[in-house]
């Protein structure tokens, strides 16, 4: 029991404590939103302020905890009077963080001459008036890139019906491409496919997202297992493997495979599905392979890292793409389904009625492709003869 003759004494020093702790939360905030304002021109984000706020309290509570047993002297650490304590310096330190995000956006704006022009306000009317900006309005519906994960929910929604302003003097691909460039940087968005007509209405836009995890980058009838080995010092992902077993007398092989990935003494390989119910997850030994280069893993690894992929396109009677040559297409053609499959068809095979075809190519040409017209879209190769 804490006497009642130090309560008084203990509260007025709580109320001080609480209070500093707020004044501190809100410099350190105002100097971090200054900064972020001053570096980067847009204002310091609600939460990232909120949490720079709450880490400064937190590490000084912490570290007197570890060090004095206590939070204020002489109540235990374990006390309602500690908890109460700790509630009011947080939301001291939550208001005070919240003020001095605002107090330091504004004083960044004042001292470096930053102003926030809002697309549709009266500065932005002016710039327009000044043929200096024209105005970019994106579509209430946001289409999904085909061959694409699709973007969140709350990001369509925040893109949806938005308006950017850009320099007028941009050709409609030049302002396609910058529409694209900053979606992606100011929304984080993998993949952007925009389309700007002359007068810089949005005809087309769809975004898509690069799917995560391991799954997508292993084929059919392969599973990537992990496993305790210790890999040689230079073996990196992608490299073929031997996965021996050491128990007992004799060392023997259970499965061949490719690295996938390395985390200390853990190594992730991909084997075959049916190998991979061998391996139990005791010790094993790698052996690198003197393998050459897997084309088809190689392939994968680029289509992975690139901006393409890879979608499916159908010939049918009447289509336009009916009698076309392949080297023609948008886009790179990695098989042709017909009675005898093409893969990598060359650039003079002609397309029939009934052909399926998966075409590796960027956001732009599968659109192209999806809409295809000779007299518009046809590719010449980059060894056509020239008059």
């Amino acid at each position: 029991m804490i006497p009642l003759a130090l309560v008084g004494d203990w509260t007025v020093r709580a109320l001080v404590r609480i209070l500093g702790f707020g004044l501190l939360a809100g410099v350190v905030t105002v100097l971090v939103a200054v900064v972020h304002r001053w570096y980067s021109r847009r204002r310091l984000a609600a939460g990232v302020g909120l949490l720079v706020g709450l880490s400064v309290p937190s590490a000084w509570l912490y570290v007197e905890a570890v060090t004095d047993g206590s939070l204020v002297s002489p109540t235990p650490l374990f006390h309602r009077a500690s908890g109460a304590y700790v509630l009011g310096v947080f939301v001291a330190a939550a208001v005070a963080s919240v003020v001095g995000r605002r107090i330091g956006d504004r004083i960044a704006r004042d001292v470096y001459d930053i102003d926030d022009v809002n697309a549709s306000g009266p500065a932005a009317r002016l710039v327009r008036a000044g043929n200096l900006a024209v105005p970019v309005t994106l579509p209430d519906a946001i289409e999904r890139l085909d061959g694409y994960e699709p973007v969140g929910e709350a990001t369509r929604a925040r893109l949806a019906g938005r308006t950017m302003l850009f320099p007028r003097r941009l050709a409609a691909d030049e302002l396609g491409d910058r529409l694209a460039e900053r979606v992606r940087e100011d929304f984080d968005v993998d993949h952007v496919h925009a389309t700007v007509g002359p007068d810089g209405t949005v005809e087309r836009f769809a975004v898509g997202t690069r799917p995560s995890g391991l799954s997508p980058r292993v084929p059919p009838g392969v599973g990537a297992v992990g496993i305790v080995a210790d890999p040689p010092a230079s073996v990196g992902a992608g490299d073929p493997v031997e996965i021996r077993d050491d128990r007992g007398d004799t060392t023997r092989p259970v499965a061949t495979g490719s690295v996938r990935a390395t985390d200390g003494d853990v190594t992730t390989v991909a084997v075959d599905a049916d190998d991979a119910s061998a391996l139990d997850g005791d010790q094993y030994r790698l052996l690198v392979r003197p393998d050459g280069v897997d084309d088809a893993r190689e392939l994968a690894e680029h289509v992975w890292e690139s901006d393409s992929t890879v979608t499916t396109v159908s010939v049918t009677a009447g289509s336009s793409m009916v009698g076309e040559f392949v080297g023609w297409l948008p886009g790179d053609v990695l098989l042709i389904e017909r009675e005898e499959p093409i893969p990598f068809p060359d650039d003079s095979v002609t397309l029939q009625a009934g052909d399926s075809l998966y075409v590796l190519g960027t956001p732009s040409q599968h659109h192209r492709l999806a809409d295809y017209d000779p007299d518009i879209d046809r590719t010449p190769p980059d060894d056509t003869p020239t008059a």
